[in-house]
């Protein structure tokens, strides 16, 4: 007989009491520190005023316990809401125990209460862990990704000087700029380049084909700011044409852990070391803003061979995969009942 109880509950700003938030603060303590993530606050007062801005802007938050014994919690966050039809709930792990089809029960009852317009929610499944539901439920596998990651200290050091050095030389009619906000004046060329580049992207994922709009990406960037996320750029241009970005997410208070995103150029402007040339520069403007850097991650679609051979040769190292488990609304309800 199992007698397992599982509660789960949403973290509400009119609702929540100071203690609370003092427990809420504690488990996210708990998960830090059995996974060795980064706690991005210092108190329980900082992650009341970060999480209280996430739900302003449409975040669910919950707390998950077992027969009254905290094991975690979970983020749920709308993504693609500029595309009906495609739109869905991201599901953010933050489980202290394996993700179970019990557990699964009580996030699909969640989601349904959390949004009526989402027709999807995205589980993701680290090395093979939540592949489970495949079968239990019928999920359907979206992206697959490899997991990269490069320790500072075993970084191609001389390679990447090497690299800055050359392609500096090589692009002496190229224009390398770094920025943290896109100027207004160049906003919808970004968002033109950066959406062109997003389809181009040899993956399998509709998730990530989908239009930068600036408005969007302005209002982003002023929330991420309110959580002391920012985003470095480096961009080239031909002429005062963009031609090439990457760009890379960092949390000021917490430098040891950054995390590589996109990089990209034109098609006519590939197989050059433009890539090369950015990627370079963005390490040796991280080291030096930031000698306590540890580590970056990104992740990288298999097809994007460039990408990882690039990524290797600068030191990343392979260090898994992640799948996106994509489960319909129908699916769920038939699942629940």
């Amino acid at each position: 007989m199992n007698n397992t109880q599982i509660n789960i509950r949403r973290i509400e700003k009119e609702t929540y009491s100071d203690q609370d938030w003092k427990n809420y603060f504690k488990i996210r303590e708990m998960y830090s520190e059995k996974f060795g993530k980064p706690m991005f606050f210092k108190s329980w007062e900082q992650l009341k005023e970060l999480t209280n801005l996430w739900i302003e802007d449409g975040g669910g938050f919950y707390t998950v316990h077992e027969n009254n014994k905290p094991i975690g919690f979970f983020v749920f966050v709308i993504q693609l809401k500029e595309y009906k039809e495609r739109q869905y709930v991201f599901y953010r792990d933050g489980l202290l125990v394996d993700f179970s089809e019990e557990i699964m029960g009580k996030i699909g009852e969640c989601f349904l209460d959390y949004d009526s317009s989402s027709n999807y929610l995205l589980i993701q499944s680290s090395n093979g862990k939540n592949d489970f539901l495949v079968e239990s439920i019928n999920a359907e596998i979206g992206d697959n990704i490899e997991l990269w990651s490069l320790n500072v200290k075993q970084a191609k050091i001389e390679l990447i000087n090497d690299w800055f050095k050359t392609y500096t030389e090589k692009f002496e009619n190229y224009e390398l700029r770094h920025y943290e906000d896109i100027p207004d004046d160049l906003l919808n060329e970004y968002c033109s380049v950066l959406t062109g580049l997003r389809y181009d992207m040899p993956t399998k994922s509709e998730a990530s084909k989908r239009e930068a709009d600036p408005t969007e990406l302005r209002k982003r960037e002023e929330h991420n700011k309110k959580n002391n996320w920012y985003t470095y750029r480096y961009l080239v241009f031909d002429e005062g044409k963009l031609i090439g970005m990457t760009n890379l997410s960092l949390n000021k208070n917490k430098p040891e852990i950054m995390y590589q995103n996109m990089t990209g150029t034109l098609k006519k402007y590939r197989r050059k070391g433009i890539g090369k040339w950015m990627k370079s520069a963005m390490f040796l403007r991280l080291i030096k803003e930031f000698p306590s850097l540890e580590s970056i991650d990104t992740r990288v679609d298999p097809e994007n061979i460039g990408s990882i051979e690039l990524s290797r040769k600068m030191g990343f190292e392979n260090i898994g995969f992640k799948k996106d488990l994509i489960i319909s609304r129908e699916k769920i309800i038939e699942y629940l009942n």
